[in-house]
């Protein structure tokens, strides 16, 4: 079992502002602090589950994650993440400029079945690899929140980050024995400034991942 995370970092000034997109991820990753890498994948490194690894969508406890557990894997925008049944998925979003602890952000999220080496023969495959957990149980393709501000989520602690524990990844029996889901991870979040919620910024990524059933090889 793996966790997963996509970092993903906006700005109200930067370049991805004018393209509605999040930050780029650095041009040569390899060292210092992960969380500062935007569209990039990283990987949990200890080998103990954290307390927070449960199964559902839920915001992370302030001060439960640091850059030290975490390991660059990936540039988002370059190859699909390659995961298996039974992985978490995490995703971190994080302001770099321009931000206070009043600010509010909420994430909005479709999964898509995305590009495939072979299309599926299965017209009803998953549409998602997370599972709902409330009834009625089905695959998790959708989340949003309410358009109104003032109920979204304040940043987590000092840092000023945004975490959210999305779930396990389900199999997908549609794909057979050790096949591959493909999926388009279609995320995006709405920002506002504290101090005057009426004014959003807003930012969009779609990544793939490729999630490999029981009796698969190991990514």
């Amino acid at each position: 079992m793996s966790i997963w995370m996509l970092n993903l970092g906006f700005s109200t000034t930067g370049n991805g502002l004018s393209n509605g997109a999040f930050e780029p991820p650095p041009s040569n990753p390899g060292g210092g602090n992960v969380f500062t890498y935007s569209q990039s994948w990283l990987e949990y490194q200890p080998e103990t589950n954290p307390s927070w690894a449960v199964d559902g969508i839920h915001l992370l406890p302030a001060g439960s994650i640091g850059p030290g557990d975490w390991a660059f894997v990936s540039d988002s925008d370059v190859a699909p993440l390659q995961a298996r049944f039974g992985d978490f998925l995490v995703v971190r979003f994080f302001p770099v400029s321009g931000y206070s602890s009043s600010d509010r952000l909420k994430t909005t999220l479709v999964f898509g079945r995305g590009m495939w080496a072979t299309p599926p023969t299965n017209r009803f495959s998953r549409q998602s690899p997370l599972q709902q957990l409330v009834s009625p149980s089905m695959p998790l393709s959708v989340i949003d929140r309410a358009n109104d501000p003032s109920t979204w989520d304040n940043p987590l602690d000092s840092v000023v980050c945004w975490s959210w524990c999305l779930g396990v990844f389900r199999s997908d029996p549609n794909v057979g024995n050790g096949g591959q889901a493909h999926y388009s991870f279609n995320i995006g979040a709405s920002y506002a400034n504290g101090t005057n919620l009426s004014v959003v910024y807003m930012y969009g990524h779609d990544p793939t991942i490729v999630v490999t059933n029981p009796g698969g090889p190991l990514p």
